[in-house]
């Protein structure tokens, strides 16, 4: 099965309240969503939240997705997911966060061909739950 496409979007959500840190204030979670579409018409998705230290901005990381990494990607097969990322890393230098959504796309949509669960392709699940960070105000 080969990529017909990738779609960046730039998804913001607001916050109930402000979140706010020792040097930072923020009233919205800024991230990038990522769609990769089969020839076939699967999709898989994949998200990255582009938070300032990173170095990347969401109109970096949709520049990165559209100019860069789509045009390396659509075509090929899904089920090289290897040789995509090293053909994008040799591509692009930094963007950690822009890859990371458009690896997760893929694997989502390696997932729905083999009609597995995600969890399933990237070793099977291993906790009931999962700790989150917490913020002191």
């Amino acid at each position: 099965m080969k990529v017909a496409t990738i779609k960046a979007r730039i998804l913001e959500l607001p916050y109930k309240k402000p979140l706010v840190t020792a040097a930072n204030r923020f009233s919205k979670a800024g991230g990038l969503l990522v769609e990769a579409v089969s020839e076939e018409g699967l999709a898989g998705f994949g998200y990255a939240d582009l938070f300032p230290c990173t170095g990347e901005t969401l109109g970096s990381a949709t520049y990165a997705v559209d100019r860069i990494i789509k045009p390396a990607i659509e075509g090929k097969n899904i089920d090289e997911i290897g040789k995509i990322e090293r053909e994008i890393n040799r591509l692009l230098t930094g963007n950690p966060r822009a890859k990371s959504a458009v690896e997760s796309a893929l694997c989502d949509l390696l997932a729905r061909q083999l009609g597995i669960p995600l969890c399933l392709l990237l070793g099977g699940a291993v906790k009931e739950e999962v700790r989150v960070i917490r913020f002191v105000g």
